[in-house]
C-alpha cells in the first residue's frame, strides 16, 4: 500500500508517463489484494490503458471473479471472449444473445460443454 502512495507522490516530479503509472498501480493493488482501492482507482477517471489489461492481469493472478467486473467497461465485440476467460459462462452467453451473434453463442456453448460436461458420457455412448 505504501508503494502506491509513493508512486502517486513521485508522479508529478518525474517523467513517469500516465500509462506506466496505471499499469504499475494495477499491478501493485492486485499484488496487495486491495480490490476496493483498485475499483476506486478504475472509477477515478478514464483509464489510458483501457480495461482489458485489468481483466487479463486479474485472471492471470487467479482473481477471475474480480476480473469479471471490468468486462462491462471493455469493447462490446470482445466482451464474450473476456467473460469466457473469467469463467462467467452465463454473461458470455448473454452478451452473445444481446449482439445476436449466433456463431459466438454456439462457440461459447461448445467451450462450456468441453470444460464442464462429463467426457465419460461422450466416450461411453459413442456420440
Amino acid at each position: 500500500m505504501y508503494f502506491v502512495q509513493w508512486m502517486e507522490l513521485l508522479l508529478p516530479t518525474t517523467q513517469f508517463g500516465s500509462t506506466r503509472f496505471w499499469y504499475l498501480k494495477l499491478y501493485a493493488l492486485t499484488e496487495s489484494k486491495d480490490f476496493d482501492s483498485l475499483d476506486a482507482f478504475a472509477r477515478s477517471k478514464r483509464s489510458p490503458i483501457g480495461y482489458e489489461p485489468f481483466v487479463h492481469h486479474l485472471v492471470e493472478k487467479g482473481y477471475s471473479k474480480e476480473a469479471a467486473t471490468y468486462v462491462v467497461k471493455c469493447d462490446s465485440l470482445k466482451r464474450a471472449d473476456l467473460y469466457v476467460k473469467c469463467g462467467d459462462w452465463r454473461s458470455a452467453a448473454r452478451e452473445c444473445k444481446e449482439r445476436s451473434d449466433k456463431a459466438k453463442l454456439e462457440f461459447v456453448t461448445v467451450l462450456f460443454c468441453f470444460f464442464n460436461c462429463s467426457h465419460s458420457h461422450v466416450l461411453w455412448t459413442g456420440n
